[in-house]
């Protein structure tokens, strides 16, 4: 009889599951100490030279061990093919503009994603970290997901970024436009990496289009969302071809993104903006008094 092969992989509530979680949590206190020490001019220099590392990743993987053997093909991972690969190759240039409504995108969207990437790892959990192809695309995945955490707090902590809740709706709307550039992304390289047939591009069980959901959620989801399904606006977030349910490519999402913006981005900017937020309640208090009396 052959010997039983054990996989050593990541699953949910091992040890090996919390590691990663861990560390991203205990590497940011020492970042965070010594951005607040030297300051915000030195901070947008270490966190710009920590994204431009990143960038040199996302496309120096092609000669990790798991990636060589898929060339060329394989060069499509390395461009801007879900949310995560977009904030990696854009964020070197949005940090650079030094416009505030994508500084507050590095912090949102990088807090956001990161978290994702770390609490439900995608890649991590389908590799075999008993071979050196799967110890180099675990540590990779994680070393790559963990600047996107650490810049844009890191900027606002050390005084460089400072947040305007007033500016938050903009957040929502700009990962919307992520969403529609990653989903174009996906659409232009198939002709160069995948010449699959163009009718993939609304099929929502291609992976290599649909990495963000920007066609809806896979067929597999169906069981679970479908009760859902029927109330979605019909040609602006659903339609039907014959018999098969259609995601309206990207626009489908706008909603909900909005709408989880609306609860969500409050609370992230909450620690950074509760002076700002009670100093503007206090001045609609003292304005609505005056004008009662």
């Amino acid at each position: 009889m052959g010997k039983l092969v054990t996989l050593v992989t990541i699953t949910y509530g091992s040890y090996l599951y919390f590691i990663p979680i861990l560390a991203l949590i205990a590497g940011y206190f020492p970042l965070l100490i010594l951005c607040k020490r030297k300051g915000g001019k030195f901070t947008y220099t270490f966190v710009l030279s920590m994204y431009w590392a990143n960038f040199a990743l996302h496309f120096l993987k092609q000669f990790l061990p798991g990636y060589i053997e898929k060339l060329p093909a394989g060069l499509y991972t390395s461009t801007a093919l879900n949310w995560c690969a977009l904030f990696i190759v854009a964020a070197p240039f949005l940090l650079i503009s030094k416009k505030k409504v994508f500084l507050d995108y590095l912090f949102y969207m990088g807090v956001i994603s990161s978290l994702l990437a770390y609490f439900f790892p995608t890649n991590p959990m389908i590799e075999d970290l008993a071979t050196a192809k799967g110890i180099a695309e675990t540590s990779r995945y994680y070393l790559c997901h963990a600047p996107l955490l650490y810049g844009g707090c890191l900027l606002l902590a050390s005084g460089y970024h400072k947040l305007d809740y007033h500016r938050y709706f903009w957040a929502p709307f700009l990962i919307w436009c992520a969403l529609g550039i990653s989903y174009l992304n996906c659409i232009l390289f198939n002709i160069p990496f995948h010449n699959y047939d163009w009718s993939e591009a609304l099929n929502r069980d291609n992976n290599w289009v649909n990495g963000s959901f920007a066609l809806g959620p896979g067929t597999s989801f169906d069981k679970v969302l479908g009760g859902v399904y029927p109330y979605l606006i019909n040609y602006v977030q659903i339609y039907y071809v014959g018999d098969t349910l259609y995601f309206t490519p990207v626009l489908w999402l706008l909603p909900f993104i909005m709408a989880i913006g609306v609860i969500v981005f409050p609370f992230l900017c909450l620690p950074f903006e509760y002076s700002h937020i009670k100093e503007d309640r206090l001045k609609k208090k003292a304005l609505l008094e005056g004008k009662g009396d």
